[in-house]
């Protein structure tokens, strides 16, 4: 009798538990929902600015340095360097390309590209001592002409001429601004391909949350292929040596370490998007996550303790769903949580895939929920776990 009545505690505290868990998960999908429904930022069909702030007319655009480093990357060069110099723009502004040490054609096709477009530099680094690109991006900081800074990747491409434009706007309605936050999309060769799908849900459900978080005060990283920042700001907290000994950062830790809640903003219209091509094997993608993880650890102590615990209610979730549909404890209304969850956070990526441009991935919102399970519960640990490759290419 008294086994039978424990056994029933503990299947109480279990189901409880897991309510508990289910109510935590959905209660920060309420907090996406309400970011993403009360954005500010107007769609670029609209035909109107981010904000509607006519004083903004009477100022003169910012000054920009577009910068770029580039390893090895001749035919991205050529691929994608044109939509960048494409960019429409009044103000004064450059493109920076620092080659890193590369061994193919990127010199030469650097050069090439250099005899049609007056405001593209070139810098070489023969000598290179670190084995990311933070050496790569100092040196080119350091060269730009101007104060405010454009970051993206020789393998990015601007979804439209008015990026930059759109980019330092928004320094421009709000002088506190030292920060501005850009999305940067997968787009996979092989799109059909789970791998190909699985990347850009993985790439809009992290911006779903960085963007979530910023929206909140708390903002804790952002990606170099799409970020725009103050050069003060980066010469304030001294570049990168806080974080050089590490091959990856130099995009989320240095926005963790400078990032608050009146210094930062974001851009989400479409035209700001910045795609970039997904990886095509596991393998790669594997190296690629690890790579970009290790950074995660030299976040500051309440992002980690944030991030630490979404990631342990995502795989506790399907943990404790898995052990209470073992121990057959009240099938019914197991059903009923899991529907009831399952849908509330669909509607949610719902709400903020329709703004990322990513809304045909809904269809596989369940398949991807428990794959974020294994990812988080499995692959984030042992990523981490793994011993650092020694270079970014």
């Amino acid at each position: 009798m008294m086994g039978l009545f424990s056994q029933e505690i503990f299947h109480t505290a279990l189901l409880g538990l897991f309510v508990a868990v289910s109510l935590l998960q959905m209660g920060f999908g309420a907090l996406v929902w309400r970011f993403f429904h009360q954005q500010p930022l107007l769609d670029a069909s609209s035909g109107q600015t981010p904000t509607g702030d006519l004083d903004r007319l009477s100022t003169p655009l910012p000054k920009v340095s577009i910068i770029l480093c580039a390893r090895n990357e001749a035919r991205n060069l050529r691929l994608f360097l044109p939509g960048i110099l494409a960019q429409q723009y009044s103000g004064s502004w450059e493109i920076i390309v620092v080659n890193d040490a590369s061994e193919d054609e990127s010199a030469a096709i650097l050069l090439e590209f250099q005899q049609h477009h007056p405001y593209l530099r070139s810098i070489e680094i023969a000598d290179k001592r670190h084995l990311g690109k933070k050496q790569a991006l100092t040196v080119g900081i350091a060269a730009a002409q101007y104060e405010h800074i454009l970051l993206t990747d020789a393998d990015c491409s601007p979804n439209s001429p008015h990026w930059l434009n759109h980019m330092v706007e928004v320094f421009q309605q709000n002088p506190a601004i030292e920060l501005v936050l850009g999305y940067s999309p997968m787009r996979s060769a092989k799109n059909t391909s789970l791998l190909g799908q699985w990347a850009r849900f993985e790439t809009a459900f992290t911006a779903m949350q960085y963007f979530t978080f910023a929206g909140y005060g708390l903002p804790y990283m952002g990606v170099g292929r799409n970020l725009a920042f103050k050069k003060a700001a980066f010469q304030r907290m001294g570049g990168f040596a806080s974080h050089e000994h590490l091959l990856s950062g130099d995009d989320d830790l240095f926005v963790n370490a400078i990032a608050n809640n009146t210094n930062t903003a974001w851009c989400l219209l479409p035209e700001t998007f910045v795609y970039t091509t997904a990886k095509d094997t596991w393998k790669a993608w594997f190296r690629q996550k690890r790579r970009h993880l290790s950074a995660g650890t030299a976040y500051k102590w309440q992002h980690q303790w944030l991030l630490g615990m979404l990631a342990m209610l995502q795989a506790g979730y399907y943990f404790l769903l898995l052990l209470l549909c073992m121990l057959r404890v009240s099938p019914q209304l197991l059903l009923f949580c899991w529907l009831l969850r399952t849908l509330f956070l669909f509607f949610t990526c719902k709400k903020a895939f329709s703004r990322l441009h990513e809304t045909t991935l809904l269809p596989l919102f369940v398949i991807f929920d428990m794959m974020l399970t294994l990812y988080y519960g499995l692959f984030v640990p042992m990523m981490l776990w793994r011993k650092q490759r020694s270079s970014w290419k």
